[in-house]
């Protein structure tokens, strides 16, 4: 752009995309890189909270949150999970880890 390519309205607009993406590429890196931070900070302060569960319930909810969104873009969501899976875990944090905040 600093080149000239501001005075040219197709080359502008393009490298203007170009950035918008990469800027938004930049901030999803960073909501990641602090969501982590205090996630490793909540488990320094405490034990995890761990349930068993069904994994297969976890997902849909999962899948529930996003069916929305995704119904919007035309995007279809499949569960394939064995139903009698049952983990250990935190089902709260694997809804996060599944599922990306909506912006």
């Amino acid at each position: 752009m600093l080149e000239g390519a501001m005075h040219e309205p197709a080359n502008s607009e393009r490298f203007l995309k170009i950035i918008l993406k990469q800027a938004d590429r930049l901030n999803s890196i960073i909501e990641d890189l602090l969501l982590l931070a205090r996630l490793e900070q909540d488990t320094e302060k405490k034990d995890m909270c761990l349930e068993t569960v069904k994994l297969g319930t976890v997902l849909k909810a999962s899948i529930d949150d996003c069916a929305i969104r995704a119904q919007e873009k035309s995007i279809l969501l499949e569960l394939q999970c064995p139903a009698e899976l049952e983990l250990k875990i935190n089902p709260h944090l694997i809804e996060q880890a599944v599922v990306k905040p909506h912006r």
